[in-house]
C-alpha cells in the first residue's frame, strides 16, 4: 500500500506556480478541449439560439470555450442532486439526444469541482471511469445508498439533535433536570439505543446501556455530570425517532454482527497506514466507509489511489472533465478559527493552494514524503539520495478529507471532555485516542484532532520563500485539513477563478443547508467577503475600457474599426452577490441566477497596487504593469436547491436513501439544472455560456474579424436572469 523504497530525483520539491498550470494538467486540458469544442457545437445545435449563427461565430472565435461545473457540500443530498444535474447535461442519458435540452454540455465541460458531498460526486465519477449516472444508479454494484453509510449509526437531523441537546447543556444540566422534572426526565429516560449502543460498547465505551429509569432526580443529575455523561450526550444523536424507515425495524444479533464486522473491517483497512508509520485520524475511517458506498469494487481496496485512478480508460482518453476537490487548513493552536483559512485543492496531479500567500503545490503521487524546504529528507546519512513515498493519496482518504462532515458529530463530545471530572475524561480520552478522535496538543507522538484530517508529513513544511513564511502552512510539521465548506465557502469557486485556467463560465449548484436544509445564498456571501477584502493579497483582474463604450446590454455591439484607447481598471475577481435576505425576498432561490454579467458594474473596483494611477494608456502598448494583464473572470450561473419535483431538503446526515428517494432526488436535480425542463431556459443557459466570449470581443481582449451583434434572445435572457447590485 505504501512504498518508500524507491529513489526519486533529489531535486524533487514543491512547486511555486506563479499562477501557471502544472504540465500534466495543462496537457490534459489541452487534449480534453480537442473534444469539448465539437461537443459544445453539438450543444448549440441542439439548443438553437434564435438568429445566431454559432457555427460561423466559432469559426471566427479561435480560442477554446472553457466550461466548469461546481458542486457544493451537503452529503448525499448534494451528491444525488448533483447527479441529476450531470444526467441533464450528459448526451448519454436516455432521451437527451432528441429532447432538445442540455445534452452534450457535460461532454463540453473542461473542469468539474466539488466540496464535501459535491466531492462524493466528483470523486465517484472520476474513479468509476466516468460512467453515466443512469448506469451508476442501476448497475447494482457501484452506488449503494440503501445501506447506512456508517453501519449501526442511523440518519438524523442536526436541528433535531440541537433541540434535544438543549436540555443536556452542561452549564444548565442541574436546573434543567430539576425544573419541570416530569417533562425533562421523561425525555432523558425515553431513549432506545438499539444498534448504536452496542456499537459504542464494541468500540470500547463500556456499559453505556446502564438503565437510569429507576434513578432519583439527585442521582440522575450526578450520573449525567459524572461517568455516564457520555451516554446522556450521545443518546440524542442516536434517538430512535430520527432513524430512517429502512433502519427503524432493524434488530437481532445478525444486524449487530454486521455492524461489528463493518467497524472491525474499517480498523483492519486503516491499520496498514499506521503500520507504515503514518498518523491516522477519524477521516481515515470515514474515507474507508465512503469508498464502500460510492466507488466501484476495484477502487474500494485500501491501496486504491488518485494516481492509480488516472490510468482509467476514460481519463487516459481525456473523456472526463478535469476533477478538483477542495478542503481548508486549520490550526490546532487557534483560539478561534481563521475568518479566511487557507483554501487547498486536490487534483489528479497536484495538491496545494493558489492563494497568493501560499501559491505552492506538491505532486499528488508523492504525498506522504517527508519534505523540508521542498526537498525530500532521506532517512539515512546519504545526503545525495532522495527517497520518496507513494500510496498516501488514497482515494477514500482524500474524498473523506473534503467531506469530513461526520466528524462534526464529535466536536461537541470533544469539548465536553474538558468539563468532566479527571477520571471520566481520562477514560473517555483513551477510547477516542484509539479512534483518532481527540487532540493532544504540543506533542509529536500522536497529534490528532477529532474534526480534522491529518496530513503528516506536511509537504509544505519549511518551504523557502521569505515572502510566504508568515503563513502557518510553511511552519508546521503536521497539516490539518477540514471539510471544504468549513470556512462557509461551500462552493468551489476559487479553483476556477484562476487566470491560467481560462474558465469562461462556472455552472454552480448549491445544496447547502442554511434554512430547513435548503440554501439561501449564505455561501455566496462568504466567498464575497474573502474576495472583496481590498488588500494586496486579494486576487483581482484588470482590463482596458474604451471611454465611450457603454456597458448596457442593449448596446453590446462591437465595431473592430474603432477600439479606441483603453483606461485600465482593476477589480475584485468575484462579483457582487445577493444577500441571503434578498435571495428569499426576491425568490432567487427558486430559479437560476447569473452573477457577474456586467464587467463594468458587477465587480467592485480596487486600487492598482504597485501603480500610481489608473491612467489611460494605449491598448496592448506593452508598457502596462503586470497587474494590468488583461483578463475577465468567468460568469457564474448559480442554481439553488429547490423542491421542483421532490422534497429535496433532506438532512446532510441522512446516511441512507430508499430507491424511491434516490430517484426522486436525482429527478429533482435534473429539473434544477434544466429549470423544470424549460426549452426557453436552455436558450438562456446557452447565452450564459457565450457571455464571456462576447465580452472578450467587446473589450478587445480576443481578436475577432468583423462586427459582432449580440443576439436579441441573449439580451432578453441577460435581462431576466442577471443579478445586479
Amino acid at each position: 500500500m505504501y512504498d518508500s523504497t524507491f529513489v526519486c530525483n533529489n531535486t524533487f520539491s514543491t512547486t511555486n506556480f506563479n499562477q501557471a498550470l502544472c504540465e500534466e494538467e495543462e496537457a490534459y486540458v489541452y487534449n480534453r478541449q480537442k473534444l469539448t469544442q465539437s461537443a459544445l457545437l453539438a450543444f448549440f445545435d441542439s439548443v438553437g439560439v434564435p438568429k445566431f449563427d454559432h457555427a460561423s461565430f466559432f469559426e471566427n472565435y479561435k480560442h477554446p470555450l472553457t466550461v466548469s461545473l461546481a458542486f457544493s457540500g451537503g452529503g448525499y443530498r448534494s451528491m444525488l442532486t448533483g447527479s441529476g444535474a450531470l444526467a441533464a447535461f450528459d448526451i448519454r442519458t436516455p432521451c437527451q439526444s432528441n429532447c432538445g435540452n442540455l445534452g452534450n454540455l457535460l461532454q463540453g465541460t473542461s473542469y468539474i469541482g466539488g466540496i464535501s458531498g459535491g466531492a462524493f460526486l466528483v470523486m465517484s465519477t472520476f474513479t468509476n471511469d466516468f460512467k453515466p449516472v443512469h448506469e451508476l444508479l442501476f448497475d447494482g454494484k457501484t452506488w449503494n445508498f440503501q445501506e447506512q453509510l456508517l453501519q449501526g449509526i442511523p440518519s438524523f437531523d442536526p436541528d433535531a439533535v440541537k433541540e434535544d441537546m438543549h436540555i443536556l447543556d452542561v452549564d444548565e444540566l442541574g436546573s434543567n433536570l430539576v425544573d419541570s422534572a416530569s417533562n425533562k426526565m421523561e425525555k432523558l429516560l425515553d431513549f432506545n439505543w438499539g444498534i448504536a449502543d452496542t456499537v459504542m460498547r464494541y468500540l470500547g465505551f463500556g456499559k453505556t446501556h446502564e438503565s437510569i429509569a429507576s434513578s432519583k432526580t439527585d442521582s440522575l443529575i450526578e450520573t449525567a455530570k459524572g461517568r455516564s455523561y457520555l451516554e446522556s450526550f450521545i443518546k440524542p444523536i442516536f434517538l430512535k425517532k430520527n432513524i430512517s424507515k429502512d433502519t427503524a425495524n432493524e434488530s437481532g444479533d445478525s444486524t449487530l454482527k454486521e455492524a461489528f464486522t463493518f467497524f472491525k473491517d474499517l480498523q483492519i483497512e486503516v491499520r496498514s497506514k499506521k503500520e507504515a508509520g503514518f498518523y491516522i485520524s477519524f477521516t481515515d475511517y470515514w474515507g474507508r466507509a465512503l469508498a464502500r458506498k460510492i466507488f466501484q469494487p476495484s477502487a474500494r481496496i485500501p491501496g486504491a489511489t488518485i494516481t492509480s485512478a488516472t490510468l482509467s480508460k476514460s481519463f487516459q482518453s481525456f473523456l472526463q472533465p478535469f476533477p478538483i476537490v477542495c478542503s481548508v487548513q486549520r490550526s490546532l493552536e487557534e483560539s478561534s478559527p481563521e475568518v479566511f483559512p487557507n483554501l487547498l485543492e486536490f487534483s489528479p496531479f497536484e495538491f496545494g493552494s493558489w492563494l497568493p500567500e501560499v501559491n505552492s503545490f506538491a505532486k499528488m503521487k508523492y504525498l506522504g514524503t517527508s519534505l523540508y524546504d521542498g526537498h525530500s529528507i532521506h532517512p539515512t546519512e546519504n545526503p545525495n539520495v532522495s527517497v520518496c513515498t507513494s500510496g498516501f493519496d488514497n482515494i477514500g482518504f482524500i474524498t473523506g478529507t473534503s467531506s469530513s462532515l461526520f466528524n462534526h458529530i464529535f466536536i461537541e463530545l470533544y469539548k465536553v471532555l474538558f468539563k468532566l471530572d479527571k477520571e471520566s475524561s481520562a477514560n473517555i480520552s483513551k477510547i477516542l485516542t484509539k479512534l483518532g478522535l481527540i487532540t493532544k496538543l504540543n506533542t509529536s507522538k500522536y497529534p490528532q484532532h477529532p474534526d480534522y484530517a491529518l496530513y503528516s508529513p506536511n509537504p509544505f513544511y519549511g518551504y523557502r520563500d521569505s515572502s510566504n513564511q508568515a503563513n502557518d502552512i510553511f511552519k508546521e510539521r503536521h497539516l490539518y485539513l477540514a471539510d471544504g465548506g468549513d470556512s462557509g465557502e461551500n462552493i468551489p469557486f476559487y479553483p476556477f477563478l484562476q487566470e491560467s485556467r481560462k474558465v469562461d463560465i462556472i455552472i454552480a449548484f448549491d445544496m447547502t443547508s442554511d434554512i430547513a436544509n435548503f440554501p439561501n445564498g449564505t455561501t455566496l456571501t462568504a466567498s464575497q467577503k474573502r474576495f472583496h477584502q481590498n488588500s494586496k493579497t486579494t486576487p483581482t483582474f484588470s482590463f482596458g475600457r474604451t471611454p465611450s463604450l457603454s456597458s448596457r446590454f442593449d448596446r453590446l455591439n462591437y465595431n473592430k474599426t474603432n477600439p479606441g484607447s483603453m483606461r485600465y481598471i482593476n477589480k475584485a475577481i468575484y462579483p457582487y452577490v445577493p444577500s441571503p435576505q434578498t435571495m428569499i425576498d426576491e425568490k432567487l432561490n427558486q430559479r437560476p441566477v447569473f452573477l457577474g454579467c456586467d464587467i463594468e458594474r458587477d465587480y467592485p473596483e480596487f486600487p492598482l497596487f504597485g501603480n500610481t494611477s489608473n491612467a489611460t494608456k494605449p491598448f496592448n502598448s506593452g508598457t502596462q504593469n503586470e497587474t494590468l494583464k488583461q483578463y475577465l473572470p468567468p460568469i457564474i450561473v448559480y442554481n439553488s436547491n429547490y423542491n421542483h419535483s421532490f422534497d429535496s431538503n433532506r438532512s446532510t446526515f441522512q446516511l441512507s436513501y430508499t430507491s424511491e428517494e434516490v430517484l426522486g432526488m436525482v429527478e429533482n436535480g435534473y429539473n434544477l439544472a434544466t429549470f423544470k425542463n424549460s426549452t426557453e431556459y436552455s436558450v438562456c443557459l446557452a447565452c450564459a455560456v457565450l457571455k464571456r466570449l462576447f465580452d472578450r470581443i467587446m473589450y478587445g481582449i480576443t481578436p475577432y474579424p468583423g462586427n459582432l451583434t449580440v443576439p436579441s434572445a441573449c439580451l432578453e435572457c441577460y435581462s431576466e436572469f442577471c443579478y445586479h447590485k
